[in-house]
């Protein structure tokens, strides 16, 4: 949906269904995050703890070069815009800035969003690469 030239005042109401697949992972994901009776197995201090500098490094930045080097593969490809400048976090980190400050959903990477979880196949395989592993 593509909205221009609204005048003020506009109102629009949008019906949108989520699947029954998809209710069950944000009700335990939002349970996870909010519900002070569940145990937590980690915090944000006990994910990084026992990383080092190198670590850190790769799932931050690791450029085509580098990346290929660890695992045979370069940064992730987005369809519509092309390679990640890094095949870390930050190299989608620029484009979620931008969408944010100018309040943009329509950018390539959300549409790569929309159509799959590659993406974020990929950034979790990076993270199990090293050993960053989540139960």
């Amino acid at each position: 949906m593509h909205f221009t030239f609204l005048p003020p005042s506009t109102t629009i109401l949008i019906k949108s269904e989520v699947t029954e697949d998809k209710k069950a992972a944000l009700i335990k994901l939002n349970n996870f995050l909010f519900d002070p009776t569940q145990p937590k197995k980690w915090t944000p201090e006990s994910l990084v703890k026992n990383l080092g500098p190198t670590d850190i490094n790769y799932l931050l930045f690791s450029c085509d070069p580098e990346e290929k080097d660890h695992n045979s593969q370069g940064p992730y490809h987005v369809p519509e815009k092309g390679v990640v400048s890094y095949a870390g976090l930050a190299g989608i980190y620029q484009d979620l800035r931008n969408a944010s400050m100018k309040n943009d959903l329509s950018i390539p990477l959300f549409n790569n969003l929309r159509n799959g979880y590659w993406m974020l196949d990929y950034i979790a395989n990076r993270f199990y690469f090293i050993g960053f592993i989540l139960d």
